[in-house]
């Protein structure tokens, strides 16, 4: 969800927005839940496919976690000061994967509010 929400908020070509997870299977769709959620606030991701953070980690300028467990797994990993946590004042996004409707859309909400607090920085950079 971040990336797209990411993408959507800044429609800036200077910057890129890629997602890929600590677990994730590389290859894997978004899930129905994910798909819904987004697609409520017209936001197609039914072409996403997932990808291991680890294919990005030594392209990447910016990382970011959405949980405060991801930060430290990917420090301990990948030890740089390019990795934050997405939210601003450093709060955990719980992963909504597998949990209702209204887990998604939580986490989406959260996520969007995250996003919007970091636009500022974000607007006109350039890599």
């Amino acid at each position: 969800m971040a990336e797209y929400l990411a993408r959507d908020r800044l429609a800036d070509d200077t910057v890129t927005f890629a997602s890929a997870g600590t677990a994730a299977m590389p290859g894997r769709p978004a899930s129905d839940a994910t798909i819904r959620v987004m697609r409520e606030i017209g936001i197609d991701v039914s072409a996403h496919r997932s990808r291991g953070v680890w294919e990005l980690a030594d392209t990447a300028d910016l990382v970011y976690a959405l949980t405060t467990a991801h930060h430290t797994e990917l420090e301990s990993r990948w030890p740089t000061s390019r990795i934050e946590v997405l939210d601003p004042d450093g709060r955990s996004i719980a992963d909504p994967y597998g949990l209702s409707m209204s887990s998604y859309r939580r986490a989406r909400i959260e996520i969007e509010d995250a996003i919007s607090r970091r636009l500022e920085e974000w607007t006109g950079l350039a890599f």
